[in-house]
């Protein structure tokens, strides 16, 4: 590639009838100072070419990074609800099995109750009777007395 350094040292040689030589030398400083130009604007455009595609590639790290992040933490929370909704099953079953044993405790209890309201009933009977007896006697020792 031609810099402008080689545009400003270009020479020519001289001929008969040919171009005039310091037209040529302006047209030349004339092209060399807009090659020089663009040349230097070319350079800074490579320049910021670079730095942009280095910040690009810095972005693409960072959404890589972010995407990352997200899965992760879309991963967490599943774990976070599938440990959830098996921790409420346990504890859903625990207090069902909780509400069974009072329950069937209860009815042990209401049984063992019943069989001692028996057993009571049948004491008192027992009394009662013994009491009827006990008074039948006493009432017949008072008609043998009389």
């Amino acid at each position: 590639m031609l810099t402008p350094l080689d545009i400003q040292k270009q020479e020519f040689g001289v001929k008969m009838r040919g171009y005039n030589a310091d037209e040529v030398d302006d047209f030349l400083d004339l092209v060399g100072a807009d090659y020089e130009k663009l040349y230097r604007e070319n350079k800074e455009l490579k320049e910021k070419i670079t730095i942009l595609n280095k910040s690009i590639e810095e972005y693409k790290t960072l959404e890589t990074s972010l995407r990352n992040a997200l899965l992760s933490a879309q991963n967490t929370a599943d774990d976070m609800k599938k440990n959830a909704s098996q921790e409420a099953q346990n504890i859903i079953r625990e207090a069902e099995s909780k509400a069974s044993d009072i329950f069937r405790k209860a009815e042990d209890d209401k049984r063992d109750m019943s069989q001692e309201l028996a057993h009571i009933k049948t004491e008192i009977d027992s009394y009662k009777a013994k009491m009827k007896s006990f008074c039948n006697g006493i009432m017949e020792m008072l008609d043998q007395i009389d």
